[in-house]
């Protein structure tokens, strides 16, 4: 069946899952900015937005443009469910696997206020600024270990052995989920981050690997597998005093596993990355350490890891000059907005005394990141510590590109040190 499209929207043959775009989407980018506030993806039969104003927009009014239809390509309104496909009956027996959490995890499924009223305010109080502050100095330290432990060695897997295994630990211990196992959650995540594209080989892959994770999140979000500290502990609280039900506690406690890692870790990586690309920058960074928070704002406007999310249409509207029925699916660009000379200047260049602020990376409106806060400790913390403790930072090896329908980041970020001379 055909669709009818604004005839004034311009119509590109642009996949932006393909193995092509992923692999480097900027140069794609700028095709899809210049040819329109709004266009249409053949391949993908959806519109799609790629400039900052539209993008802010169309995050900001969920009245129109809903999550409940999924955040990805799926349509939770026509489309049958992977879990109830053909291609996920290899799963039918596992009851880790076919869980609500699951079902809406899969499919891409997030309440629209008032339902995520509640979830919201959770949130925003256990990740508030004032929340977060006594984090600081634990973040702090632990950070200066791990950047130490590995420029002992001269080389190392900048993504892997710094990045990952900082977050993870940190997250992990925040949250109070055990240690045993936490490797789990980096399949977990990969899992999770491919929920916003098509049903390819790419996520169904991804899935199957994810299996023993999905199995072991369910089993240690429970209370008794929790430390009696941290921020689970304080949701079961919550759900003995009423606030919250014991069933959202341990929703609640699964969302940082799926939200939390992945994300951080490789847009951290990112900033590694394009420090390394920019030596001005790290030479700046190394002499003003203070720095850090921005150099990781400024990656998160010019390279945070994930990019590609999906809205859908709940009546016809009007943006960027053409007509969109009620219904249609809108691929939004975080990281071609993130880019767009007409909201940043010199939009490619790092540049980590930049003033980022207005950036897409942690979206916006009702949707936008509950923990960022605790993603942004992060970043300063590790970069910090990376600019006290190393002179000079090259890359010892090809990087290697992470497969992923939604995160642009590293799967291998090789990397060869020389500690400082004033290393604390």
């Amino acid at each position: 069946m055909s669709i009818a499209i604004d005839s004034s929207v311009p119509q590109l043959d642009v996949d932006p899952y393909s193995d092509d775009f992923l692999a480097d989407p900027y140069p794609h980018y700028v095709t899809l900015r210049e040819a329109g506030p709004v266009v249409w993806l053949r391949p993908l039969g959806v519109y799609a937005v790629a400039r900052h104003a539209e993008v802010a927009t169309v995050l900001r009014d969920w009245e129109t443009f809903t999550t409940r239809r999924g955040f990805g390509l799926t349509d939770m309104a026509v489309d049958v469910p992977l879990v109830d496909s053909p291609e996920y009956a290899q799963f039918a027996d596992n009851p880790a696997m076919n869980t609500f959490g699951m079902r809406m995890l899969l499919d891409g499924a997030r309440p629209d206020p008032p339902d995520n009223a509640q979830f919201r305010k959770v949130f925003t109080t256990l990740l508030a600024p004032g929340a977060v502050r006594p984090l600081r100095e634990r973040f702090a330290a632990e950070a200066e270990e791990i950047v130490g432990r590995v420029i002992a060695r001269g080389s190392f897997d900048a993504a892997r052995e710094l990045a990952e295994v900082y977050v993870l630990k940190m997250l992990c211990d925040t949250v109070g989920l055990p240690e045993e196992g936490r490797e789990h959650l980096f399949l977990y995540g990969d899992m999770a981050m491919n929920t916003s594209g098509p049903r390819d080989r790419r996520y169904l892959d991804s899935i199957a690997a994810a299996v023993p994770a999905v199995e072991w999140v369910a089993g240690v979000c429970q209370r008794d597998r929790l430390s009696g500290e941290g921020i689970g502990a304080q949701l079961f609280a919550m759900a003995d005093e009423g606030i919250i039900t014991h069933e959202d506690a341990g929703n609640y406690v699964r969302a940082f596993p799926t939200a939390g890692v992945d994300t951080t870790a490789s847009t951290i990586a990112n900033a590694i990355f394009d420090l390394i690309e920019s030596p001005d920058q790290w030479q700046l960074l190394r002499e003003q350490p203070s720095l850090a928070r921005r150099a990781f704002q400024e990656t998160m406007r010019r390279d945070v890891a994930p990019q590609p999310l999906f809205r859908t249409t709940t009546r016809s509207v009007e943006l960027g000059g053409a007509t969109l029925e009620e219904g249609r699916k809108v691929l939004v660009l975080l990281g071609a907005a993130n880019r767009d000379p007409r909201r940043f200047e010199d939009p490619d260049r790092f540049d980590i005394r930049r003033d980022a602020s207005g950036h897409l990376g942690f979206g916006t409106g009702i949707h936008a990141c509950p923990g960022q806060t605790l993603a942004m400790l992060e970043g300063e913390c590790l970069l910090g510590a990376l600019a006290r403790q190393v002179e000079r930072i090259e890359l010892d090896g090809e990087p290697v590109r992470r497969a992923n329908n939604t995160l642009h980041t590293w799967a291998k970020l090789p990397v060869r040190v020389s500690a400082s001379a004033h290393t604390p």
